[in-house]
């Protein structure tokens, strides 16, 4: 068994981690920001981090103060963002790899076996209706679903509202940065059409391609989103 640590701050992925890794390691800790990281590696000594490319700075600027703190602890970058993508971004070479999300149970255990003598645990088989593959994530236990369900429902009408005022004021980095951190939401709750659009339009967003075009974008993927929530709070009342 080891010890994990892991810096994200969505709240779905958060509660997708804590089901993924709390039995497979002696202790596991999630950080929202890089104070909460840093304090962390100040108070514990850790076997692995788990960092999201997005937290709450740049990641170059970010792992070099982790790197401060400790010089040793295997880094490896999460993200939405396919790798090659990422490697060019980052132009630090202290990380040990990367892990694209939503996350591959099968990648994290072969990452955590060189710390772990704990058995890898049976794959997780894709399904394409909603929720399912969440389900099998989280244990199928419902309690957790129904909080994650919640958290995404909670979360979305700020995220509509920050996303048009960022298309507002042309603010296109910051537009990017908060579409890139709601669509691993989507993949994890099985969202799939509305996934690959919100890819699509993060790319859009990051070579500026058809701004005028960003409000309708936006309240198209809005009013979908909205659609299903009504038929995914069905399903996890059943």
């Amino acid at each position: 068994m080891c010890k994990i640590l892991v810096g994200e701050d969505n709240l779905i992925t958060q509660q997708v981690i804590e089901a993924l890794l709390a039995d497979k390691c002696d202790k596991l800790s999630i950080a929202g920001s890089y104070a909460e990281l840093k304090s962390h590696l100040r108070e514990e000594t850790y076997d692995v981090l788990l960092l999201d490319y997005h937290l709450d700075k740049d990641a170059n600027e970010g792992v070099t103060e982790i790197r401060g703190i400790n010089n040793t602890i295997p880094i490896y970058i999460l993200s939405a963002e396919a790798e090659p993508a990422i490697r060019q971004k980052l132009k630090t070479t202290a990380v040990s790899g990367f892990l694209q999300k939503p996350l591959n149970m099968q990648l994290v255990e072969g990452i955590l076996q060189s710390f772990s003598k704990a058995p890898a645990s049976t794959p997780v088989v894709k399904d394409e209706n909603y929720l399912a593959n969440l389900k099998t994530l989280l244990g199928n236990n419902p309690e957790r679903l129904q909080r994650v369900v919640k958290i995404f429902i909670d979360e979305a009408p700020s995220h509509f509202a920050a996303m048009q005022t960022l298309i507002d004021q042309k603010q296109w980095p910051q537009l990017k940065a908060l579409v890139h951190r709601v669509r691993a939401s989507y993949g994890y709750l099985g969202m799939q059409t509305l996934h690959e659009r919100i890819t699509q339009w993060e790319l859009d967003i990051e070579q500026q391609r058809n701004t005028e075009l960003y409000s309708s974008t936006l309240q198209e993927i809005k009013s979908a989103t909205e659609k299903l929530m009504d038929e995914i709070q069905q399903m996890v009342a059943k």
